[in-house]
């Protein structure tokens, strides 16, 4: 993965796993230093994102299949 540096920002081409992969490395402390890229702060900045998003999207996950498993208790004890 080599970022590079355009008018807009940055620009990485990767997969989505090496992307919620990296976020989630970033998220927990690791280091953007072996980059070698010029704005390592906005890559940062988007992965936090992304990361944030992964959260949220899990939380709503989470509460589906609690309100899934509650509907189903209660239809079995009726």
């Amino acid at each position: 993965m080599r970022p590079r540096k355009t008018r807009d920002g940055i620009e990485v081409q990767m997969t989505a796993d090496k992307l919620l992969s990296l976020a989630i490395n970033v998220a927990n402390g690791w280091s953007l230093e072996d980059l070698s890229i010029d704005d390592s702060a906005a890559l940062r900045k988007m992965l936090a994102e992304v990361y944030e998003q992964l959260l949220d999207t899990h939380r709503k996950a989470v509460e589906r299949t609690k309100r899934s498993a509650c509907g189903s208790i209660a239809g079995h004890l009726s």
